[in-house]
């Protein structure tokens, strides 16, 4: 069996918390300095992208207790995971250095939640035997067809 280059943690924080490579990029930057405090504005001029994704980015690491918000500067966020997620976020800053490949597949091959959810949405459930005695109905154990009687061949 090949070795895998990521921690279960890391996998773990991945797969529960990081929703794309963008995002991984956002909460690297978030942990270089943990005490600064971000903006969606001065993250997107860092970042080269847009004011609202990096908004949503923020919300999103709030969520997931990777961000807080600061009260006192509007739309302000800067680093916040528990020291326990810390290290594990300090793990995966180094596995993302070391095996950028592995955690970049990781991301990508992850399910999608929202599709996931989805997909549930759909999902037949075998539905429990009926307790009493079997319905009578017209056409129940009868093989033949609703217009002429005739048995199906």
């Amino acid at each position: 069996m090949k070795p895998q280059p990521l921690q279960p943690d890391v996998r773990d924080l991945i797969l529960e918390r990081i929703e794309s490579v963008a995002q991984l990029e956002v909460l690297l930057l978030l942990l270089r300095d943990p005490a600064k405090v971000w903006t969606s504005h001065s993250l997107a001029k860092e970042l080269r992208v847009t004011e609202p994704w990096t908004n949503s980015q923020l919300q999103l690491l709030s969520q997931y207790h990777l961000a807080v918000k600061v009260s006192g500067v509007s739309g302000g966020y800067r680093y916040g995971a528990d020291p326990v997620t810390h290290a594990t976020v300090q793990d995966l800053a180094r596995a993302y250095q070391s095996h950028p490949v592995a955690v970049v597949t990781l991301i990508y091959t992850k399910p999608n939640r929202a599709l996931q959810s989805f997909s549930d949405a759909f999902r037949l459930r075998k539905e429990p035997p009926p307790s009493g005695p079997p319905q009578q109905g017209p056409d129940a154990g009868s093989d033949q067809d609703e217009k002429g009687g005739q048995p199906h061949g």
